[in-house]
């Protein structure tokens, strides 16, 4: 009985080295996928949140009040601020999500007016053992440095009235439509997640 021939043995490495290979491919395409679930509930949470937040306020509140003779303001492919009805500073229909991986904390940088007027920066900021924001100020002009660990998500939000459902047009119902789009990863498929509500 004889052993293996050199010739066995190099077959027996090739084709053990594509399967190796074939189970690397498999775990970097495993680990693509996870993340960008994660990513993807991240964008669709944040998506919630503004909805939720949108919802509070009254329907006579210049942020969800559409100008006389529009049908919609703001706009999910571009950053739109408008002048509200009431005529007073400006309405801004973006804002940025921060969070930072390595401690937990979420940072909300939406625009604003200051109390002169001025164009400045909202910053709110939630850690995980506060839900409460840590600061909530208007007067900084410049957004918080991130880290390299940090993950922004881009915001932007239109509102549309009347609202057609099932081919009826609906009048005094507003559609808020939230689309969260991540700004920071640039490898794997795009992240993009919109979602509506309506108001009436």
């Amino acid at each position: 009985m004889g052993g293996f021939t050199l010739l066995e043995v190099i077959f027996a490495i090739a084709i053990f080295a594509v399967g190796i290979l074939g189970l690397a491919l498999l775990m970097t395409v495993a680990t693509k996928g996870t993340t960008h679930s994660r990513y993807m509930n991240m964008a669709a949470a944040m998506a919630n949140e503004k909805l939720e937040d949108l919802n509070r306020v009254s329907l006579s509140d210049p942020a969800v009040t559409l100008p006389t003779g529009s049908t919609s303001v703001g706009d999910l492919t571009k950053d739109v601020t408008a002048t509200p009805v009431s005529g007073d500073g400006q309405i801004y229909y973006f804002d940025n999500v921060q969070s930072s991986a390595a401690n937990g904390s979420v940072t909300e940088i939406r625009n604003g007016v200051d109390q002169n007027g001025a164009d400045c920066l909202e910053i709110f900021q939630y850690t995980p053992t506060n839900s409460t924001p840590v600061s909530d100020s208007c007067t900084s002009t410049t957004a918080p440095s991130a880290s390299g660990d940090t993950i922004v998500f881009h915001r932007r939000w239109m509102i549309e009235s009347p609202v057609s459902i099932n081919g009826v047009s609906v009048t005094g119902a507003r559609r808020i439509t939230v689309q969260v789009t991540l700004s920071t990863e640039t490898a794997g498929p795009a992240v993009t997640f919109q979602m509506s509500t309506i108001r009436s």
